[in-house]
């Protein structure tokens, strides 16, 4: 996670800027309120085209994005 990131206000555009300033390639979205940064794609076998299974919590900064659930990450490239 970015170092002093604000979890109540938790969004994918936020992650993924945190994360890119922090100068990750990856950054996720779960629980609503995580955000995850990462170099690395550790497992590739269990991504998902579809994002339903993504969009059940939604995210603590914006009532109407999505940020994964307790069981699943949406996953950005942090790096435009």
């Amino acid at each position: 996670s970015p170092a002093n990131y604000d979890y109540t206000s938790n969004t994918p555009s936020q992650c993924i800027q945190s994360c890119s300033s922090a100068g990750y390639v990856y950054a996720s979205v779960s629980a609503g309120q995580l955000c995850f940064c990462g170099s690395t794609a550790a497992n590739t076998t269990f991504l998902n085209l579809t994002t339903t299974s993504c969009q059940i919590t939604v995210c603590t900064g914006d009532s109407t994005l999505y940020c994964g659930d307790d069981d699943y990450e949406l996953v950005y490239s942090s790096l435009g």
